[in-house]
C-alpha cells in the first residue's frame, strides 16, 4: 500500500483542503494502477494543509494537518487517524485530536 499526500489539493469545490490518496498493489504488480482510496478530513476548513504529513503502519494512516485550529488554540495542529476495515477495501476515520 502507498499513501500519497496532497497538503494543497482542492476539494468538492474548495481551495487547498487536501487529500490522501491509497493505492494498493494491484494483482499483476506495480505496473499500473489507479487510486483505491481517497482520504479527506472530516470538519477540515481552508488552508489547514491536511495530509501535508503521512505516517502509515500496517495499514493505518496519520494524516498531519499543521495549520489547524483547535477551541482556544491557532494553527495548533491535528492528527487524523484512518484504519483499514477489516471486511472491505475502505477506511474508517477515527475522530482523534493530539495536543
Amino acid at each position: 500500500m502507498i499513501a500519497v499526500g496532497a497538503g494543497s489539493m482542492g476539494i468538492s469545490g474548495g481551495s487547498a483542503l487536501g487529500a490522501v490518496y491509497v493505492y494498493r498493489q494491484p494483482g499483476g504488480g506495480w505496473v499500473s494502477g489507479t487510486e483505491t482510496d481517497k482520504l479527506v478530513a472530516s470538519g477540515s476548513e481552508y488552508d489547514e494543509d491536511f495530509a501535508a504529513c503521512l505516517a502509515i503502519q500496517e495499514g493505518v494512516i496519520l494524516a498531519g494537518a499543521p495549520k489547524s485550529d483547535i477551541p482556544d488554540y491557532a494553527d495548533n495542529g491535528t492528527v487524523y487517524v484512518f484504519t483499514p476495515l477489516p471486511a472491505a477495501d475502505e477506511f474508517l476515520y477515527l475522530p482523534v485530536v493530539v495536543r
